[in-house]
């Protein structure tokens, strides 16, 4: 059914009016299907009631008087406020989970990497089937450039077994293509997006462990890529041995 096929992508569109073409045919969907389109209002109503609460929300002061005793005004009030925003993010994240976009626009500052492993491994949590179904690597590549309107280059550093498939996904605001594998019963997904626009030219960071999932980042030339396996065993292991 269309509307099953678009939830996804409508779930992270950051807005109704969005230019970023990964959202183009869901949006175009939502314009003319009145159930897509209330599921639409509903989240994005639901996106601007926590936002609009998160900026508001205070501690109670009690609970850090002891703990903040000695330490600058200016950073008291800053460590309060980062303490309200993540009390907040506890409470609703349930409710928030299916925007990726606004729940990493509201993340307390992080370095470049780490930004990208957050979108990596949000985007592999929402994301397990493909977009194309295809074991070719090189049939993907030519299927992300054509969708993505940029050239989408795999890594040479890497050896990749047949793939699942191939799909876009949302880093923020912008469309990023995703190769999808399986190795040893547990699901990866390799994410490919511009080392200069997401900050991590020269990175080469990983495999660390998440959960239970290991992620790593690197960049080759000016090709950015992160790499997220499912498995709370042995999975770092696999990501080393893809680079060797």
């Amino acid at each position: 059914m269309e509307c099953d096929r678009q939830r996804a992508a409508l779930d992270l569109a950051p807005s109704r009016d969005s230019a970023d073409p990964l959202f183009a045919e869901a949006l175009a969907h939502a314009r003319a299907c009145p159930p897509c389109a209330a599921r639409l209002s509903r989240r994005l109503a639901l996106d601007e009631k926590i936002r609009a609460a998160m900026s508001a929300v205070e501690p109670p002061q009690t609970l850090d008087t002891f703990a903040l005793a000695g330490v600058p005004a200016r950073r008291a009030a800053r460590i309060r406020k980062i303490a309200a925003m993540a009390a907040m993010a506890f409470f609703t994240v349930g409710a928030a989970a299916t925007s990726a976009s606004f729940y990493l626009s509201h993340r307390v500052e992080k370095t470049p990497v780490e930004k990208v492993l957050a979108m990596s491994l949000v985007n592999h949590r929402l994301h397990e089937s493909p977009e194309i179904s295809t074991p070719d690597p090189t049939e993907a590549s030519r299927w992300l450039t054509q969708k993505l309107g940029a050239a989408t280059q795999l890594p040479a550093s890497v050896k990749l077994p047949p793939l699942a498939g191939a799909r876009r996904c949302a880093f923020g605001e912008k469309a990023v293509g995703v190769v999808q594998f399986n190795i040893a019963n547990h699901r990866n997904s390799m994410f490919i997006f511009d080392a200069d626009e997401f900050g991590v030219s020269g990175a080469n960071e990983g495999p660390h462990q998440m959960d239970k999932y290991a992620v790593t980042v690197w960049s080759e030339g000016n090709t950015g890529y992160s790499l997220v396996s499912d498995g709370v065993s042995g999975p770092a292991a696999q990501l080393v041995s893809l680079r060797e």
